[in-house]
């Protein structure tokens, strides 16, 4: 939903649909925490005692904190642009100057390349990063699909 809803926004601009969006998917988030609180209580209380199962639901909180995190950095960084494609959009739109140094010139491309390689290393590690998050919490919940499938079997 927040993919969709944030490549709507890149696509229209519509700031006030996009803060509506985040707005309902930040409430989406808190009634979820608030349940996942809630069967984490029940899994620690003395009718179930699986306080293994409670710090699963807990350590998968963690994660999906860290991929909420980084998706937004991806958004962020999508809705800034590669430097070097915000130089372009910009030099698009003005009339172009010539610089009078050659030298000027070589070291705006090189601050360019430095800035798209900074953009690219950040894109990157948050990508992994978000990866890594959605990649636990698949562990995890198979984890608690083996547990509940056992103690079913028992």
């Amino acid at each position: 939903m927040s993919e969709c809803g944030f490549a709507d926004y890149l696509k229209s601009g519509s700031e006030l649909s996009f803060q509506q969006l985040c707005g309902r998917i930040t409430t989406d988030f808190n009634d979820c925490s608030r349940q996942v609180i809630d069967i984490q209580a029940a899994l620690r209380g003395p009718e179930i005692a699986r306080q293994d199962l409670a710090d699963i639901l807990q350590d998968v909180q963690a994660q999906e904190k860290q991929n909420l995190k980084m998706t937004a950095t991806l958004q962020l960084l999508r809705k800034a642009g590669r430097p070097s494609d915000r130089a372009q959009a910009h030099a698009g739109k003005k009339v172009q100057h010539h610089l009078c140094s050659h030298g000027h010139e070589e070291e705006s491309a090189l601050e360019l390349a430095e800035s798209d390689a900074e953009y690219d290393a950040a894109y990157k590690e948050a990508t992994q990063a978000l990866q890594e998050a959605r990649t636990t919490i698949h562990e995890y919940m198979e984890e608690v699909r083996y547990e509940l499938a056992s103690n079913s079997m028992a």
